[in-house]
């Protein structure tokens, strides 16, 4: 892990993954917007836990992967997959970012460019897979195998030996029965109630049984 960071993202999660760095005293060079286009400026300064966010993606140019780790704060599973890919084959480092103030037990891995925030619990022998967000408060109980580009929302709770697929989303406050698959690009919403697998691809709302 380097001291300095670029941050792919400029939105909220983007706040999330400053504050995180800035707790573990990792320095922050700029925030980078991919929303800006074709060379696109920042207009009106803005920074972000201190850092500025200079320009879209092609002002990467400007710095160098032996100097700067880079961290994804990117919501969408699919955008975030796919700046991955692009910061590797550029030569970046993406290394997980764990929040302190998270509680890992015994056994837990995690994955590159994923990031675990602030309350989230993972219990032992947790898996976590490349580029997955587990937002803050989630609880992830034994043995569950999250894949990689899942996003797990705030307050979510899994129950021991999960395997979700990836690509997938699991919305804030849902809950998720012991010792059930979800299928890779589903998408489990908020508060739902997860009962039985659920299919690749399957959009879950309500309690599903």
């Amino acid at each position: 892990m380097k001291p300095e960071a670029l941050v792919i993202g400029a939105g909220g999660h983007a706040r999330v993954v400053g504050a995180s760095l800035r707790f573990l005293g990792i320095d922050i060079a700029a925030f980078f917007d991919p929303g800006l286009r074709g060379g696109g400026k920042v207009e009106i300064a803005e920074t972000i836990s201190g850092a500025p966010v200079i320009g879209g993606l092609d002002e990467l140019e400007r710095f160098s992967a032996d100097r700067y780790d880079a961290y994804i704060a990117l919501g969408d599973n699919a955008e975030r997959k796919a700046r991955h890919e692009a910061l590797r084959t550029a030569g970046y480092a993406t290394p997980a970012l764990v929040h302190p103030g998270s509680r890992l037990n015994f056994g837990v891995r995690i994955g590159e460019a994923s990031c675990v925030c602030m309350g989230a619990n993972l219990a032992a022998e947790v898996r976590i897979g490349a580029g997955t967000i587990v937002n803050t408060g989630a609880l992830v109980d034994h043995e569950c195998d999250i894949g990689a580009f899942v996003h797990l929302a705030s307050g979510v709770a899994i129950a021991g030996r999960v395997r979700v697929g990836e690509g997938s989303f699991v919305g804030m406050g849902a809950r998720v029965a012991d010792g059930l698959s979800i299928g890779p690009g589903s998408i489990i919403g908020a508060g739902s109630v997860v009962l039985k697998d659920v299919p690749e691809g399957t959009k879950v709302l309500g309690v599903y049984h």
